[in-house]
């Protein structure tokens, strides 16, 4: 009697950890790991046995069946379950592009009122301003940015802050303690004396999403509903459309396209959508989108 009910907890690209048993021409797995793997986190696995065995590639079957390979594999793998399991338990840590961690800081400033005109003037041809207002709008909010790492992240420029002037008053928002020294130093260089530094507030955006979460009622199950079915994978058709040609951080900066022309990037670009596969298989299927099709694009299937 064969066991056909056993991969049904299991999604489209987890990795298992079994025994094969080959018996009259029929294969079955004879032993099997309670816990799945992430791709990654079984690459990783695949690759400490590897290096233990000596191999770069393919590791023939016999050596496999070393029993102390076996439990060298079995080891790998349950400190591998271990580990992706406190990454699960551990708190995000939301970091801004340049690897800071967010801490959302708000500097104020106050000012005379016959000085707003010549304020708004100097903070309007600051080089680091791109996108200030007319002088007469009401809504008073000028953009500071600056070059960006264009192969890294896809952008040309990085918005470091925001400076709102309201009356006397002028506020500015950064989202890292080191973009509101930056900030505060561009402004109090340009605006000398015409700005006095009252104070600073940080708020930990790490602290408010966790606080927010424990405080939020569980989600309910919503119904499925057709439209919403069709507006979703259209939108996931328009964002992966050209998601092969974006420069990507787990790519070291470079495009899936640049990066399948070399051996090691066709398998990094491979394991990279394994994973959002697997990611994708926790969606309902009416609104999946099909990473066959990125595979076909970049000649993985």
């Amino acid at each position: 009697m064969l066991e056909r009910t056993a991969s049904r907890s299991l999604e489209r690209r987890h990795a298992i950890l079994a025994r094969v048993i080959d018996h009259r021409g029929i294969s079955v797995l004879g032993g099997l790991h309670p816990s799945a793997l992430a791709p990654t986190d079984a690459e990783a696995v695949a690759g400490r046995v590897r290096t233990r065995l000596r191999r770069k590639g393919n590791v023939p079957v016999e050596r496999l069946r070393v029993e102390a390979i076996g439990r060298y594999l079995i080891t790998c793998w349950e400190e591998a379950q271990q580990a992706a399991v406190e990454r699960a338990l551990r708190r995000p840590e939301l970091r801004n592009t340049d690897g800071d961690p967010f801490l959302i800081t708000t500097d104020h400033f106050a000012f005379d009122p016959g000085d707003r005109a010549e304020i708004q003037r100097r903070l309007a041809a600051m080089p680091e301003v791109t996108d200030s207002p007319a002088a007469d709008d009401p809504e008073q909010n000028y953009v500071f940015t600056r070059a960006s790492d264009a192969a890294r992240t896809g952008l040309e420029r990085t918005v470091i802050g925001r400076v709102e002037l309201r009356g006397t008053k002028l506020r500015v928002e950064t989202n890292s303690l080191r973009r509101a020294d930056t900030v505060r130093s561009l402004l109090e260089g340009s605006l000398g004396s015409l700005a006095r530094h009252r104070g600073r507030e940080h708020v930990d955006a790490n602290v408010a999403v966790a606080a927010h979460r424990e405080a939020s009622p569980p989600e309910r199950e919503i119904a499925p509903a057709t439209e919403l079915d069709r507006m979703t994978r259209e939108t996931k058709a328009r964002l992966y459309a050209d998601w092969a040609d974006h420069p990507l951080p787990a790519l070291a900066g470079k495009s899936a396209r640049e990066s399948v022309k070399t051996k090691a990037g066709r398998k990094e670009v491979d394991l990279l959508l394994r994973e959002m596969e697997l990611m994708e298989s926790g969606t309902p299927a009416a609104q999946r989108f099909d990473f066959g099709v990125i595979r076909k694009q970049l000649g993985l299937e």
